[in-house]
């Protein structure tokens, strides 16, 4: 069901880019989730991608809804 290639930075800067067939789900999942209830969950082909500096982070993804089948 997910597929995708996860890359960050070791060297103490905090970035991260997951590029492929993954689940959606920001911060408590109250918002944007993949919910467990349904009989099929939901997944997108994306690319995301966040980084942060202090106390603040930035995330931006974009993507496509994969049709159960």
């Amino acid at each position: 069901r997910q597929a995708y290639l996860d890359v960050h930075a070791r060297n103490g800067k905090a970035w991260r880019l997951r590029v492929g067939r993954q689940e959606l789900a920001l911060g408590d999942g109250r918002l944007i989730a993949s919910p467990d209830w349904g009989n099929v969950n939901r997944t997108y082909d994306m690319v995301r991608g966040s980084a942060a500096y202090g106390r603040v982070r930035v995330d931006a993804f974009g993507g496509l809804a994969v049709q159960a089948e």
